[in-house]
């Protein structure tokens, strides 16, 4: 009778047990590029995880945010060789050398100010808008070490 009993309990707690899903939903939506191994890139904003899945949501930003629970694709970490992330400080990096670049004709003395004048804003902008396209690159390559490292780098 005892062994019915266990039996049956671990019956009914094995119902409840399911993949560890974690969904991001309040922090700031980050879109990913995902390339699989068939040579595909995904595109979407990176929406949480299961124990071996990376979860995505193919929409826009503003229907991310508007939607209580969004449609999700699954990628599993096998098929998973390369995620790209937008670099979160490529903007400012960006706009730092573009200026250094543009300023540097001063140091040829009046002329060089002269030009520096058209130089710099134009380097400020080229090195902004460089830096807020960089992408970092994230090697996975089916190997779930590395897929846990990238899902606990990003998903919090």
């Amino acid at each position: 009778m005892k062994q019915l009993l266990i039996v049956l309990l671990l019956g009914v707690y094995s119902l409840t047990i399911s993949a560890q899903t974690d969904t991001i939903r309040n922090q700031k939506p980050q879109w990913v590029w995902v390339y699989t191994t068939g040579g595909k890139m995904q595109k979407g904003i990176l929406a949480g995880r299961t124990d071996s899945a990376l979860l995505l949501y193919q929409g826009s930003k503003k229907a991310y945010k508007k939607q209580e629970a969004p449609p999700l694709a699954g990628i599993h970490y096998k098929n998973i060789t390369i995620i790209k992330t937008r670099s979160k400080l490529g903007f400012l990096k960006g706009m730092g050398i573009g200026a250094g670049i543009g300023i540097a004709p001063v140091l040829f003395g009046e002329g060089g100010a002269y030009v520096a004048v058209v130089s710099f804003p134009t380097g400020l902008i080229a090195g902004s808008s460089i830096g807020f396209n960089a992408k970092k690159k994230n090697k996975i390559n089916g190997d779930f070490a590395a897929f846990r490292g990238f899902a606990d780098k990003f998903i919090k």
